[in-house]
């Protein structure tokens, strides 16, 4: 099956629940491989690992700004 939407690798597939591999159709486009006639259940979804990983690191930064805040609060009132 090929999908006429443009080909990222930050895009997963999944066939029946299973999760698939994404081939290159059309140098530009996303394909999967359905094995043989029968009813399918395809599913296309976006996963960016850069902004995974910076969502990560931002609530790590926060909940260290929360506990310093916390920290030179509780000093304060000593």
């Amino acid at each position: 099956m090929v999908l006429g939407h443009n080909l990222n690798n930050n895009w997963k597939v999944k066939v029946n629940g299973k999760e698939e591999n994404l081939y290159k159709a059309n140098l530009v486009q996303r394909a999967v491989y359905l094995p043989g006639k029968g009813d399918y259940i395809v599913k296309f979804y976006y996963f960016p690992k850069l902004f995974m990983i910076g969502l990560g690191l931002s609530l790590v930064g926060i909940i260290i700004l929360i506990m310093l805040a916390a920290i030179l609060k509780i000093k304060s009132k000593k």
